[in-house]
């Protein structure tokens, strides 16, 4: 069942094992079904609470999340907190994805990160600023696409801090600051709205050469292999994933065919062991769990932004 699969994804989420829940409340109209219920408990091994008025805690739980937001009497210093349900970030050389702000992470929240050029004497920086996981830049949801001028200097020499600020109403700050940017950027744009349908035009392509293409084109392979890793492993390995991501795309750009195509063999035979280490765990207990993968290249990230 599709269930198993949200189950195991939110505790991995939450970086919790299957034993160390308290007790299961289930809310909303599915959970009167007997099927449900009883599937849940196999799977947690753990008896599930259900409540009188299931769909009463939704209605009940969206008039307290309204009058918060509203500040009414008696919440007026009630703070609600959520999570980001998507990365937020900017593209880098080899429209390689860098996320800011990542998923999950508690709402509100403001993270800021240093770019700097690639080039000598570069006029401005452009940032393109994506919301999603794939580890593709351009395959993202496209928010922003600011461009700052700067003071010219060698490449490396110059930079610009980018500040995203998201609060739980969806609502993202983007600011561009620092010394060597001559005129600051800041813009506000809401990022709940999903995407919009010129958006899902544009991917259907995409997303149909990589089904005719996957089972025969090498990179396609890698690339998917590469997005559905970013979301089975969990925020401990995005780091790694980037760094051989980023090989790859390198790779892409410089390499003959035959380099190319060692290279791939490379980096899969990583990605291997980084999936046997996961499915081996998971083996190990009963469907379900939360699987911790010892993190590799930890420390700071420092990223480049391409020609303007």
């Amino acid at each position: 069942m599709e269930i198993h699969k949200v189950v195991a994804q939110v505790l991995r989420d939450a970086e919790i094992k299957a034993n160390q829940i308290d007790d299961i409340i289930c809310v909303g109209g599915s959970s009167k079904s007997i099927i449900i219920q009883n599937y849940l408990e196999n799977l947690l091994n753990k008896k599930i609470h259900i409540m009188t008025n299931p769909e009463e805690v939704v209605v009940n739980g969206l008039g307290l999340m309204i009058a918060i937001i509203n500040r009414e009497p008696g919440h007026s210093n009630t703070i609600l907190t959520d999570v980001c349900p998507f990365s937020l970030g900017v593209d880098i050389v080899g429209d390689v994805y860098s996320p800011i702000i990542s998923r999950n992470t508690t709402l509100p929240v403001s993270r800021s990160r240093y770019y700097v050029t690639t080039s000598n004497y570069q006029r401005k920086l452009a940032f393109s600023i994506y919301q999603g996981e794939n580890l593709i830049a351009s395959a993202n949801n496209l928010l922003l696409s600011p461009k700052v001028p700067i003071i010219m200097k060698k490449e490396g020499e110059v930079g610009a801090k980018v500040t995203f600020t998201y609060d739980i109403n969806g609502i993202l700050d983007v600011e561009i600051s620092g010394e060597d940017v001559q005129t600051e950027y800041y813009d506000r744009v809401i990022t709940n709205k999903m995407i919009s349908d010129k958006e899902v035009k544009r991917l259907v392509p995409f997303l149909k050469t990589i089904e005719n293409m996957v089972a025969t084109n090498r990179e396609i392979l890698l690339e998917s292999r590469f997005t559905r890793l970013n979301m089975e492993l969990g925020s401990e390995n995005q780091a790694t994933l980037r760094n051989l991501f980023t090989v790859f795309r390198n790779a892409q750009q410089e390499a003959s065919k035959g380099k190319l195509i060692q290279v791939i063999k490379s980096i899969d035979s990583q990605l291997d062991d980084l999936e046997h280490v996961f499915l081996t765990l998971l083996s190990k207990v009963p469907r379900t769990t939360q699987i911790s993968i010892r993190e590799i290249n930890h420390g700071r990230e420092q990223y480049n932004l391409g020609n303007t």
